[in-house]
């Protein structure tokens, strides 16, 4: 067995989890239920999800199983076979009506050699840390932002190096090769198997379900930030192809073509989750559809507001929790970019910067995009947090209307950035620059602004070390949130409270 048994929250409602578990193995041999079917608990049929064509030795094994949620607090005993030998977990289940205790993280690797020859400390000591945690008080979700994989050392192997040193126009004309395509299948596979066989995050995997969506390094540095030209080109192309399939294998327990229930567009990946009685998780895939121009294309958005919309409704949602691998809010880096000579892998920050949404490209579509998720917080007394990462530190933003027919918690849209649990920060001097030298709010709109906080019980805008945090649901729907940070013994702590209701 390459893997060990990967858990994915498939969907959810008020009163019923649908768990997805997936096994990487060597064997073309079906596993076998031990567990038997209950009122509480029923499960599908294993099944040949995929077996690689390359390489016919690895089969992906797939099931899934429904859960009825309890009035408390539960926990479901699993036991299945696989080639003779027995494999059990135990599933920490919160109650119907409560959100789950959740963890978030993001940047699950380096992003290159020469990051990670440097680093000093423990690659996995923050998953080591989380687990420590997880076994003092067990975690029912672990939602993951973006770079589960750091797939650009595609980019070094033997078939595409040369491509990536030629000019971007012997780039845009280049053939995808037959020996490209076989190397691109290769590599994505093998990387998956070695990035995820690490025992403290694999372990994690196999024991707490997880939702995860893509960021660029999981398919190549930058993607969707490129040239319109060279992202079109036949090798991008060809490399997407397959970080798409192993994504959605991997990530996902699915194949590329199977749509989720968010939108019709089968290349969007992103989807929504119903949490106790009235929370909700709102998935953005901010990669498949983008390009120079555009980070998720206007039809889709429209099914995304459609679709959410009709949740907030429906279910009367309290609190919506939003992922959105690139903070909305964060610093446009005007002036760090006017000084990037003078920073250390200065390049590498530069190529992040059209990356982000407060680039020229882009700001319009942010703009579009807080206007609608302000509507709904105003419209309908609806929290709204934003969890992020990407940008390896811990930060705390505020989006804010200054209209005042509305609640101030309708008003005001806190952002909460984790990254990275395996990226290590960005240079001490870009830290310093972001903390003294920008602005801590600005206007992106004539009634709306943005605001870098200070962290709680703290005087920095950034925190500058590998962290994740913790979630969970208190008083109502009020969710209070734990930046856990390396080196440091006390968590930063945030409460986030509810819209009063109108009188």
């Amino acid at each position: 067995m390459y893997l060990q048994p990967l858990l994915r929250l498939h969907s959810s409602t008020q009163d019923s989890w649908n768990i997805s578990i997936l096994i990487v193995a060597k064997k073309d041999s079906l596993p076998i239920w031990m567990t038997k079917n209950s009122t509480k608990l029923k499960m599908t049929l294993w099944k040949l999800l995929h077996q690689d064509k390359l390489d016919k030795e690895v089969f992906f094994y797939q099931s899934n199983i429904e859960i009825k949620l309890q009035d408390s607090k539960s926990v479901v005993n699993l036991e299945f076979s696989y080639d003779n030998i027995s494999i059990t977990r135990n599933l920490n289940l919160p109650a119907i009506n409560q959100m789950p205790y959740s963890t978030y993280s993001s940047c699950n690797g380096f992003s290159s050699a020469s990051i990670a020859n440097k680093w000093k400390t423990k690659k996995n000591a923050m998953w080591e840390t989380l687990n420590i945690l997880n076994i003092q008080r067990p975690y029912e979700l672990m939602l993951m932002g973006g770079d589960q994989i750091y797939a650009d050392a595609v980019l070094a192997s033997s078939e595409f190096y040369g491509w990536s040193q030629k000019s971007e126009s012997e780039q845009i004309n280049t053939k995808f090769t037959k020996k490209m395509e076989e190397q691109a299948q290769k590599f994505y596979l093998d990387w998956y198997i070695k990035s995820w066989s690490e025992t403290t995050f694999s372990n994690l995997m196999t024991k707490i379900p997880s939702i995860m969506i893509w960021d660029d390094h999981d398919i190549i540095d930058g993607w969707g930030s490129y040239s319109n030209d060279l992202q079109s080109s036949p090798v991008q192309q060809g490399l997407y192809k397959y970080a798409e399939r192993y994504f959605c294998l991997f990530q996902q327990h699915r194949l590329p073509q199977i749509p989720l229930s968010i939108s019709d567009n089968t290349d969007y990946k992103g989807d929504f989750y119903n949490f106790g009685s009235s929370v909700g998780l709102l998935v953005l895939d901010l990669r498949s559809e983008r390009n120079y121009n555009q980070i998720i294309s206007r039809k889709t958005w429209e099914h995304i507001f459609i679709t959410t919309e009709k949740q907030i409704k429906d279910n009367k949602l309290q609190h919506l929790l939003i992922m959105s691998s690139i903070p909305l809010a964060h610093p446009d880096f005007s002036l760090i970019e006017k000084t990037l000579g003078f920073i250390p892998s200065s390049q590498e920050l530069e190529d992040d910067l059209h990356d982000h949404w407060a680039s020229r490209e882009h700001s319009d579509e942010r703009k579009y995009f807080i206007r609608k998720i302000l509507f709904w917080a105003r419209e309908y007394n609806c929290r709204i947090t934003i969890l992020s990462g990407d940008v390896h530190i811990a930060a705390n933003g505020l989006i804010q209307s200054t209209r005042t027919d509305a609640d101030k918690n309708a008003r005001s849209i806190n952002q909460i950035t984790s990254s990275g649990i395996v990226h290590p920060p960005p240079p001490a001097l870009v830290v310093f620059a972001l903390n003294k030298l920008m602005e801590n709010s600005w206007e992106i709109e004539r009634d709306i602004t943005i605001q870098m906080l200070k962290m709680p019980n703290s005087q920095r805008n950034f925190i500058s070390a590998r962290n994740f945090i913790s979630m969970q649901q208190v008083e109502k729907q009020d969710i209070s949130l734990y930046w856990h940070v390396e080196g440091e013994t006390y968590p930063y702590k945030k409460w986030i409270r509810v819209v009063e209701p109108t009188k």
